[in-house]
């Protein structure tokens, strides 16, 4: 603390606290948390979605890879829930909301920041190993992203070398094809559907608590391929708020790291 730290960031996964559906217990989170403020720090309360022990895990549709399979990047963090889907973020929201009361009611001012993970991110030096996600609902909706950007089929033959008759027939088209050939579209309208993702979780927070600043975390600084991949290539256009890991004062290397 002499050194001028003020607050402790705490990374607190999904299962922690939800039991079951609808159902929580914060047991655990709050003998952590009392430990970071008695001992004189502020709390940066991390929200991790990822599905490690989570009871109701089936439930959810979870992110694909363009071959169909659920995205793994290794024994701990897989099965993550797709963005796209309307069930998903309906339950998502409601944990997003019981984890930003809990804290503003019990921590209030000593809460200073909100941060949400999403994605397999976070570990040093991690790099996006497939493109994600191509879960049915993802597909569905990025099918309804081109439908209301090019609003017809000819407008959208235009661009692109498809003929249908209607945007649903694209749905039947092999989907490497579809997303490969519409690239520029399709990391559009995953950065989209980032971005409208962050916005409801940044209005959830800001009711329960209105001063405190939240971040959506995406990637390390050096995983611009990660980046890409979720479709935040430029991240500016998501947040005025930057944090930056630092992983080392003294390494020596010919890439510029802030």
């Amino acid at each position: 603390k002499e050194s001028g730290l003020g607050y402790v960031d705490f990374g607190i996964l999904w299962s922690a606290f939800e039991v079951e559906k609808g159902k929580y217990n914060w047991t655990f989170v709050d003998s952590i948390v009392d430990q970071i403020v008695n001992a004189g720090f502020s709390v940066g309360a991390t929200l991790v979605l990822w599905t490690n022990g989570l009871s109701f895990k089936d439930d959810l549709e979870l992110q694909k890879t363009a071959d169909g399979e659920i995205y793994t990047y290794d024994d701990s963090r897989k099965d993550f829930p797709s963005l796209a889907s309307k069930e998903n973020l309906e339950t998502i929201y409601d944990t997003i909301s019981a984890f930003a009361v809990h804290f503003s009611e019990k921590y209030g001012d000593k809460t200073v920041l909100f941060r949400v993970v999403t994605s397999p991110f976070g570990d040093s030096g991690y790099t996006a190993a497939a493109d994600v996600d191509y879960s049915e609902s993802a597909v569905s909706a990025f099918v309804s992203y081109l439908s209301d950007k090019y609003r017809t089929t000819d407008a959208f033959a235009e661009n692109y070398p498809f003929s249908v008759s209607s945007f649903e027939d694209l749905k039947n088209e092999e989907v490497k094809k579809l997303t490969a050939t519409c690239l520029y579209d399709w990391k559009t309208f995953k950065q989209k559907t980032l971005s409208d993702f962050y916005k409801e979780a940044v209005k959830i927070f800001k009711k329960a608590n209105p001063t405190c600043p939240t971040e959506l975390m995406f990637g390390g600084v050096e995983d611009t391929k990660t980046a890409v991949y979720r479709g935040f290539y430029d991240p500016y256009t998501v947040s005025e708020n930057v944090g930056a890991d630092i992983y080392s004062t003294t390494w020596e290397s010919d890439i510029p790291l802030d």
